[in-house]
């Protein structure tokens, strides 16, 4: 289907409460809930970013932004829902389903790696480079280490990912798996802090760092793990009355943002030395109003800092995007266009563009929200400090 456009679309726009645009695009196109999406490293001949999507039904799509279609669909995790994407360098890309499978993909063989077009449904690039059996069915995004973002690349292969953390089978405990071992292996496992009698499922994963990982639980609270020494975790912080759903941070790791069903966000400080009952600040905390709808609020299903570190976004169940000036947690603006749960959020790597996925099967596209000429609220100078 042809997507939507606006055509009245300002660049530079910065918005507020009373007058937040639609957005520029919307993309239809899957036929179940979007669970994900991510912004690709990539970019087309035109210098355009590619967006990645994944719905409830396993199917991963990769969208130009000049054209506004898919360029490829892939049946990543048939009829199960994808709830991760990770981009590698070279258009390979990481999924992760509620099948039990984490795989890496090569779009380039697909025609998604930064140009051309393909239907992938059986054979060529459907079949994965690799998959790990994570005998886990829980909603937790794995989260590769930061060595896998795009990066050098040896004789034109871009590395695989050295480590991967992930849920154990019963989503009690962080695992660490390496896979670049042939079959994957489990290299580490990470136990969390019980602040009660036991901290629950894992929800979130966030690296800060080649050695530094951020988890969030169920019991709300937001635990900091140091690689080199794996076992217990080196910090914990209570931030939450209900389960933690999404963790965030900053561009310079100074301060990472987390959303939970108790509708609210909180704004944590991270030391430089995690060490042992230093790891986190004080965090400061913003709630989510309640809407006038019948829905209530509800929780923070996705947040994301936009890569320039002045902006943040959240999504959530009362089917709203909200623009925050970052670090501060000022509300900035209300997006209102979906009609159902805001799953996914993300920023592109050169922060011109906002992308939503939401339970309704669409993915909205902003463009130029709060940027660079427009500044945050005229206060760019609090916003760039995380």
């Amino acid at each position: 289907p042809a997507p939507s456009r606006n055509p009245g679309r300002r660049h530079g726009v910065c918005v507020s409460h009373m007058q937040a645009p639609p957005p520029t695009t919307v993309l239809r196109g899957h036929r179940s809930e979007v669970t994900s999406v991510r912004f690709a490293p990539w970019a087309d001949a035109r210098g355009q970013p590619t967006l990645l999507s994944g719905s409830g039904d396993g199917e991963l799509r990769a969208w130009s932004l000049r054209t506004h279609r898919s360029v490829v669909t892939l049946a990543a995790h048939s009829g199960k829902a994808l709830i991760g994407i990770h981009a590698l360098g070279g258009g390979r890309i990481i999924t992760q389903g509620r099948d039990g499978f984490v795989r890496i993909w090569d779009l380039e063989r697909s025609g998604g790696g930064g140009g051309g077009s393909g239907h992938c449904g059986g054979g060529g690039g459907s079949t994965p480079l690799l998959e790990h059996n994570a005998s886990c069915l829980s909603f937790c995004q794995a989260v590769p280490a930061p060595s896998a973002a795009p990066g050098v690349a040896h004789d034109g292969v871009p590395p695989l990912p050295p480590l991967v953390a992930l849920p154990s089978e019963d989503a009690t405990e962080v695992s660490l798996v390496d896979l670049r071992q042939q079959p994957a292996a489990e290299a580490a496992r990470l136990l969390p802090i019980a602040t009660r009698e036991r901290a629950g499922m894992l929800m979130c994963l966030h690296f800060l760092g080649e050695h530094d990982l951020l988890a969030g639980w169920e019991d709300g609270t937001l635990q900091r793990f140091d690689l080199r020494a794996p076992g217990r975790a080196v910090g914990c912080a209570p931030l939450h009355s209900e389960p933690l759903l999404c963790v965030d941070a900053g561009p310079r790791a100074k301060a990472a943002v987390t959303g939970a069903a108790d509708c609210h966000l909180c704004v944590v400080p991270l030391q430089a030395a995690a060490a042992a009952g230093a790891a986190f600040g004080e965090p400061s905390r913003a709630p989510i109003p309640p809407t006038n709808e019948g829905s209530g609020s509800g929780g923070i299903a996705a947040v994301r800092v936009r890569p320039d570190g002045k902006i943040a976004a959240s999504g959530g169940w009362d089917r709203r995007v909200r623009l925050w000036q970052w670090r501060r947690m000022k509300p900035l603006a209300i997006l209102r266009h979906h009609t159902a749960t805001v799953n996914a959020v993300d920023f592109s790597a050169c922060s011109s563009w906002l992308a939503s996925g939401s339970a309704d099967q669409t993915v909205a596209l902003w463009e130029e929200l709060y940027s660079a000429a427009s500044g945050a609220g005229g206060e760019r100078t609090n916003a760039q400090r995380g």
